[in-house]
């Protein structure tokens, strides 16, 4: 023993050492003879003067022209070295090894005994064979550098039982298989720590700064769980941070027998929490910049979890972030298989802190270049909170790529977390996170049930955080307006297929406090068709969207505002460009309102209106209801402000609320189409001298079928969306003249461009009425038209009902109350408009202090010109609107009834109950100009309503009535199709469901 001892003196300088075991002194490298023997005999070694290895010793067996083999015998005594080099034959373990390194290199170790590595944790199998029949653990020490390290390379290892590779708090454990074959009877366990430093080897396989397994072009077969996790924060080590954890995948076969976890720990006191990537590619969350990928298979029997964990909190500091979480798959499969699994993406919760919540964590799935994700269960994607003290929502993102694709067997779950609070009247609330899915260029999602995808809420505080609105968008990678022309031989492959509900919710934004502005949605989509929208945008032609059950689709309202501004609403919609959508249910999009202005100088926020815009060969069918909702302005309370608008955002007010199809687009709706809209912002000043706010802006609704495009519905409903009122305390300016106020905030039905709008059931159409005021004139109502201009038709099957809104009143002792708003038929350039029964009023005159300052009484107006026809088989009742006074005239400015046709015709069948009805007024009119014509058909002793046309001398007004001979004209039309449209075939809906 003392010669032994001497020679481990004398080894402490050997090159081997150095190498391989640079944490030891000193040791003595000792080789296994040539013929191999038992471990425990002193002839089966040299050098090692004599003796067997040592506790601090390296053991060799073989060398490279040898091939021994050394048994370690059932039964002998534990052998403990520092390293073990298995370089040629078999080192044959019965009994019991343990060391700190082992490196198999062209060689096996065959294990039936009990084996450990601890210490450095050091495991190495190269171009060799590693067979274990127990448990094998990797578990570094704090005496060495804390991490843990197995390699496999070009070799096959079988693990019986369980694998654990376990770093210290302050190390790393990594696993990095290559052109291998690794299997494990039991579970797979690796944590590792928290390290400032980068690893130094195998980068390529494994993100360099996160613990966890790295495989290429290899098969790891794991029956019971992968478990890769990280230490929690400890004060001591990285002020509390938590390590980074990985699971990368190239051209592997990965099957796992349960659940699959990759997961960092929670941080310590004001710490961030480690990143977390489970991925098929190094650029794991910038897919086009990957190249090719290898084909990896992800198998798991269970669930799986890819999560973060929260950042820590800290009173009297900045609260901690958590780490981002990606799930990155390209050209690869990821299978939850089993009867109960699941994929769960979840981003850790912001620390609070008294200086600044931390962040929380976005939750992203990435799944590209013909990768695949099938899941037997469910998808849930979920953000983290933002920290109390104003931190940060994590969103829930999910993004196919270049012809990925997702199929999930139950639901679709993507919820992002709310902003944090902020600490009243210091720090500002967080914005929430946004949740979408956006396919790009090529792609396919298909969920058998529901998919849900809720926005979080902005987080209250001296400035309301921000929110966004949800979407699921489809976009190509670039210039989508010159792809969305192309033919139809260049369609995309992108396709999403839902067999149950969509529901998209966007949670409001956060309110200010005592002297803090309200936050505003955001849209979170940017289109080339609409500008910036939230809700359902199909930007890549070709793109399907098919939905089993209902679309609901919610706006999210602007943060009310303390001494400032109120917040905005975000814009809602359906939106196609080229695309096709088909509905088995029903559909509704709501708009947010705008957030209230309290005792402020600033306006109110804007109301977001609600609306579906098609273009470009667009195809959308809904076998149920379309309503259309938008928001309402934001109120003045207490201030001097104006109310907010019910609009577009700011680089989209060209849009209206309503349906909007263009480029021989088509709607079909087989129920009932209802457009409505909440209040402009009302004004009440209160206490606030000298307040002079306005009211804002109603929204202008219509539906246009424009350029070729259908619009086919059962009944339709419009109804315009009323200007708020204004209390306050100086009179201030006066409202837009009449001429100007004549077409604001109009409520439509309107063909233009060869469009044609058909409608089978009852049509009612109802312009806003006007906002009342105390000190000024009242706001003047808007009008309600159907229109057909420019070759456009509009079939109107049923009982027809279009109303002018009520002009608003005033309390003002010298100011008059508002306009009713005009009823108007108006056909124009080749338009024409076929009708059965139509009711046609003006809106009531306002109300003024007393009856004199009475607002006019809004005029039923009815015009055809150059070229358009007006085909009339029903009755035609036109009637102004209610006066307190019935001698107050409609209009200043136009008849109270009048038909007025300018090188135009109008045919009224002689149909049942068909007529012309005007209420009785000496003002009436009824013109005919430029070779007009109007024949009423229904026999010369039919009893007439109107007044005798009157015509310039080139119009042909002879047939008031008269019996028409024209075939065309001399009977009544043959009997509208039924009110009801086929139901869409279930076909349509679920060809690409299942």
């Amino acid at each position: 023993m003392a010669r032994h001892q001497r020679l481990q003196l004398a080894c402490c300088v050997l090159l081997l050492v150095a190498v391989v075991a640079p944490w030891l002194t000193c040791a003595l490298s000792c080789r296994s003879v040539a013929a191999g023997g038992d471990w425990h005999l002193n002839s089966t070694w040299t050098g090692c003067g004599g003796g067997l290895p040592g506790p601090d010793d390296v053991a060799t067996i073989g060398g490279s022209s040898q091939q021994a083999d050394v048994t370690i015998a059932s039964g002998s005594a534990p052998v403990q070295v520092a390293a073990v080099l298995v370089n040629s034959g078999r080192l044959l373990n019965k009994g019991e090894l343990r060391a700190a390194y082992v490196l198999v290199e062209t060689a096996a170790l065959l294990s039936t005994g009990k084996l450990a590595v601890a210490g450095n944790a050091t495991l190495i199998v190269d171009s060799g064979v590693l067979t274990h029949s127990g448990s094998l653990s990797l578990n570094a020490s704090a005496e060495t550098n804390g991490s843990a390290y197995l390699r496999v390379s070009s070799s096959r290892v079988a693990i019986d039982g369980s694998l654990s590779v376990l770093s210290t708090a302050s190390g790393y454990a990594r696993a990095i298989v290559a052109s291998s074959r690794v299997t494990v009877g039991g579970r797979l366990t690796i944590t590792g720590g928290f390290s400032s430093d980068a690893a130094t080897v195998d980068s390529d396989l494994l993100n360099e700064l996160a613990s966890g397994l790295g495989a290429e072009s290899s098969a790891i077969i794991v029956k019971g769980d992968v478990s890769i996790t990280s230490h929690y924060g400890q004060s001591e080590i990285g002020g509390g941070a938590t390590g980074n954890v990985a699971l990368w995948a190239q051209g592997t076969d990965l099957t796992v027998g349960d659940e699959l976890a990759v997961q960092s720990a929670d941080a310590g006191a004001g710490a961030n929490s480690g990143f977390v990537e489970l991925a098929t590619a190094q650029d794991v969350d910038q897919p086009s910049g990957s190249g090719p990928v290898s084909v990896s298979n992800i198998i798991v029997g269970g669930v799986v979890f890819v999560e973060s964990g929260d950042g820590g909190s800290a009173d009297g500091g900045q609260g901690g972030s958590a780490g981002g979480v990606v799930l990155g798959l390209y050209n690869s499969v990821l299978a939850a298989k089993g009867k109960v699994a699941s994929i769960v993406v979840q981003g850790g919760n912001g620390g609070f802190g008294s200086d600044g919540g931390g962040a929380g964590a976005d939750a992203k799935v990435v799944v590209a270049y013909g990768g695949t994700v099938k899941v037997s269960g469910e998808l849930a994607l979920t953000g983290g909170q933002g920290g109390l003290g104003g931190g940060l929502g994590g969103s829930a993102l999910l993004s196919v790529q270049h012809g990925g694709q997702i199929d999930v067997g139950t639901d679709a779950v993507l919820m992002s977390g709310d902003g944090g609070d902020g600490h009243p009247n210091s720090t500002d609330g967080g914005n929430g996170g946004v949740s979408g899915l956006l396919i790009v260029e090529a792609g396919s999602v298909t969920v058998k049930r529901d998919a849900v995808f809720t926005s979080g809420r902005g987080g209250n505080g001296n400035q309301g955080g921000s929110s966004r609105t949800s979407y699921l968008a489809a976009a190509p990678v670039s210039d989508i307006r010159k792809r969305a022309t192309t033919t139809s031989a260049h369609k995309s492959s992108l396709s999403v297929a839902i067999g149950g509900d969509l529901r998209l919710v966007s949670r409001p934004a956060g309110n200010g406090s005592t002297y803090g502005g309200g936050g505003s949605c955001i849209a979170a989509r940017t289109t080339s068709l609409t500008g910036d929208v939230g809700g359902i945008v199909l930007d890549v032609y070709g793109a399907r969207l098919a939905v089993a059950g209902d679309i609901s689709i919610g706006g999210c309202s602007g943060g009310q505002g303390f001494g400032v501004r109120g917040g905005s609403a975000g814009v809602t919609a359906i939106t196609s460009l080229g695309g096709s959508i088909g509905v088995g249910g029903s559909v509704s999009v709501t708009g947010g309102d705008g957030g209230l202005s309290v005792n402020s100088t600033n306006d109110g926020g804007q109301g977001a209106i609600a609306f579906l815009a098609a273009d470009t060969d667009s195809s959308i069918d809904i076998q149920g209801s379309l309503t259309l909702a938008s928001g309402r302005g934001g109120d003045v309370v207490n201030g001097t402000g104006n109310g907010g608008d019910v609009a577009a955002s700011s680089n989209s007010q060209d849009l209206f609320a309503g349906v909007s199809l263009h480029g021989s687009s088509s709607v079909t709706v087989a129920g009932l189409v209802s457009v409505t809209s909440g209040p402009s912002g009302s004004v009440s000043a209160g206490s606030v001298e000298g307040a002079a706010g306005r009211a804002g802006s109603p929204a202008t609704m219509s539906i246009v079928a424009d350029d070729s495009s259908a619009f086919t519905a059962g009944d339709v409903s419009l109804v315009g969306g009323d200007t708020g009122f204004a209390i306050t305390n100086v009179a201030g300016e006066e409202p837009a003249t009449d001429d100007e106020a004549d077409l604001v905030n109009p409520t439509a039905v309107g063909a233009s461009g060869r469009g044609v709008i058909t409608i089978n059931g009852k049509l009612y159409v109802k312009g806003g009425n006007g906002g009342s005021e105390n000190l000024r004139r009242a706001r003047d109502a808007g009008s309600a038209q159907v229109a057909v201009t420019s070759f456009g038709r509009a079939i109107l099957r049923g009982t027809a009902t279009v109303l002018g809104g009520d002009g608003g009143n005033s309390a003002s002792a010298s100011d008059n109350g508002g306009n009713g708003g005009i009823g108007l038929l108006y056909a124009r350039s080749e338009g024409q408009l076929t009708f059965g029964d139509l009711v046609l009023r003006g809106g009531a005159a306002g109300q003024g202090a007393q009856i004199s300052l009475d607002g006019e009484r809004g005029p039923a107006l009815a015009t055809a010109t150059y070229g358009a026809a007006v085909f009339q088989s029903g009755r035609l009742s036109l009637r102004a609107g209610d006066a307190r006074n019935a001698s107050v005239s409609a209009s200043t400015r136009y008849p109270p009834h009048s038909i007025a046709l300018t090188a135009a015709e109008w045919t009224v069948y002689p149909c049942s109950g068909a007529g012309i009805s005007f209420a009785a007024d000496p003002a009436n009119s009824f013109a005919l100009a430029l070779s007009s014509t109007f024949r009423d058909c229904r026999g010369s002793g039919a009893s007439v309503g109107y007044p005798t046309p009157v015509s310039d001398g080139s119009g042909d007004a002879s047939c008031v009535p008269c019996s028409c001979t024209e075939s065309a004209y001399s009977s009544c039309p043959s009997s509208a199709a039924s009110s009801v449209l086929p139901p869409l075939p279930l076909a349509f809906i679920f060809s690409f469901l299942f």
